[in-house]
């Protein structure tokens, strides 16, 4: 070794064979960090030097167990691992078993409603909060509550929308509804208006099916829903969708072919049918699994709807017990 000239043969034995695994089995049993490297005899023998006094004044047992560091060539500066440390370490391991582990989940929206768009910015918010622990896929399913004829091309103002569902109780049904909706939209950081038109959802629709193949359906609802419930946009304008998409990486022959398949309204009514069979009630609907276990949202300990953070960080937290 470049730091040890050993004088005699024996010398250079105990350097190359004992002083090894004397070196481990002290650290073995004194949960002592082993070195890269011993410190050279020079170290050795100056630190023995300097440390004299010290020693001079300990018990015996203290002043074999220090002659015992510096003939080693261990650091006396150095300390057992602390529980801290070992716990630290502990709780990485966990987090990465748990990285290692699938969690998936399945959303059934419909573009058109409010609480589809409070749904998955609830979910976004509470896998952001598990970013650093939890690996969460979600697949969205597009689903459209109305059926085709129901708006004409230009769309339905929501208050005309209202007036013809529930007549003579629109009003009422209107004050109720809004202020609940926008009260919730805000704490989840969505500012709904109120002045947009419903229209059906074949090209959107289609195009969240097209992202979802590429595993970018969560990002393209996330903009779509932003761009309709809060600017009052067309959710199928083409342009829009177009440039979505290339901005989700997802390749222009793709979008091309998908966007003007003659088939695609007939497309979105069987969506519509296979996400139908999945609802629980209204939209949205989830579905959370982990390691391909039982749906927890179907777990009555998971009290309330899926409205808020909170209801998916306590379903996100059972995945890591």
């Amino acid at each position: 070794r470049p730091h040890f000239r050993p004088k005699n043969y024996f010398a250079a034995m105990y350097a190359s064979i004992f002083q090894p695994h004397v070196v481990s089995a002290f650290c073995n049993v004194f949960s002592y960090p082993r070195t890269s490297r011993p410190l050279p005899w020079s170290t050795r023998a100056a630190r023995l030097r300097s440390s004299g006094a010290a020693l001079g004044g300990s018990c015996g047992a203290c002043q074999r167990g220090a002659a015992f560091l510096l003939l080693t060539g261990l650091p006396l500066s150095r300390r057992r691992v602390s529980s801290r440390k070992r716990d630290r370490g502990q709780r990485m391991l966990v987090t990465a078993a748990a990285a290692e582990s699938t969690r998936e989940v399945t959303m059934v929206l419909d573009c058109m409603c409010p609480w589809s768009f409070i749904g998955l910015r609830s979910l976004k918010l509470a896998k952001d909060s598990f970013a650093d622990r939890l690996d969460i896929s979600v697949n969205i399913i597009p689903f459209e509550f109305d059926p085709p004829g129901t708006y004409p091309p230009a769309g339905t103002l929501l208050q005309d929308y209202y007036a013809k569902r529930y007549g003579s109780a629109a009003q009422q049904v209107w004050e109720e509804k809004i202020p609940r909706t926008t009260g919730i939209g805000v704490g989840v950081g969505i500012k709904f208006r109120f002045d947009r038109r419903l229209v059906h959802t074949v090209e959107v629709n289609t195009a969240l099916a097209l992202a979802q193949r590429y595993g970018v359906s969560e990002a393209l609802a996330e903009m779509v829903l932003s761009r309709h419930f809060e600017l009052c946009e067309d959710p199928n304008d083409p342009e829009q969708l177009r440039a979505a998409l290339a901005a989700l990486g997802v390749p222009p022959g793709e979008v091309e072919a998908s966007l003007s398949d003659p088939q695609r309204a007939a497309q979105n009514e069987e969506r519509t049918a296979s996400a139908r069979r999945l609802l629980k009630g209204g939209v949205p609907s989830f579905v959370i699994r982990c390691n391909d276990g039982a749906d927890l949202c179907a777990s009555s300990i998971y009290a309330g709807a899926p409205t808020s953070p909170a209801y998916f960080e306590r379903i996100f937290s059972n995945c890591l017990a």
